[in-house]
């Protein structure tokens, strides 16, 4: 599946990364990433007299190359955890993971997995969804949470935003994000910058 290539892509980038590394400054190494999503339709139902057929292919496809640097769809930052555990990353201070240390100026895009063997759900909130307008009345709302993962089915929610200005984070709390788990569940986060 196409969906899957950001996956290998970042796995191998992330193997990469951390071979060349060593658990060194993540902002030091070159950075690739590209970004690939593919919604293939086929909807079939059965009428009076035979069938109706309807096949979008592969209308609903969106594909993005990020090349190392800090502008118009570049990043030179980047940042992976995994966790089972309710975790708030404040991206405005240094995170460390394990392809090192990294504090971002500006975030270009996030990605949360889940795996389908989670028995509850897996949502994401905190203030830089707010104060970034990620969402309609984010300035005047006092909390936002934005439902990831479902019990049962592997699944994620990305987001992207590869312009030269990306998401500024902001030396207050409106940089946190905050992913809650239910139980012991786990979810891996990508996150992408300069």
């Amino acid at each position: 599946m196409k969906r899957n290539r950001l996956v290998v892509g970042l796995a191998a980038l992330l193997a990469v990364m951390i071979g060349l590394l060593a658990g060194g400054d993540v902002s030091a190494a070159a950075l690739r990433a590209t970004i690939d999503s593919n919604l293939a339709l086929t909807f079939t139902t059965a009428v009076d007299v035979g069938e109706a057929k309807y096949d979008a292919g592969s209308s609903g496809n969106f594909q993005q190359v990020i090349l190392e640097g800090t502008g118009l769809n570049q990043a030179n930052k980047a940042f992976l955890d995994t966790a089972a555990t309710t975790t708030s990353y404040d991206l405005d201070s240094t995170l460390t993971g394990p392809l090192g240390s990294v504090t971002f100026g500006r975030v270009v895009g996030w990605r949360i997995t889940c795996p389908a063997a989670n028995a509850g759900a897996v949502s994401i909130s905190g203030d830089f969804i707010l104060t970034k307008y990620l969402v309609p009345g984010g300035d005047t709302l006092s909390a936002v949470t934005v439902p990831v993962c479902q019990a049962g089915a592997k699944s994620s929610w990305q987001h992207w935003a590869p312009s030269a200005t990306g998401y500024v984070v902001t030396a207050t709390t409106g940089d946190v994000l905050t992913v809650t788990v239910s139980g012991s569940d786990s979810f891996t986060i990508h996150v992408l910058g300069s």
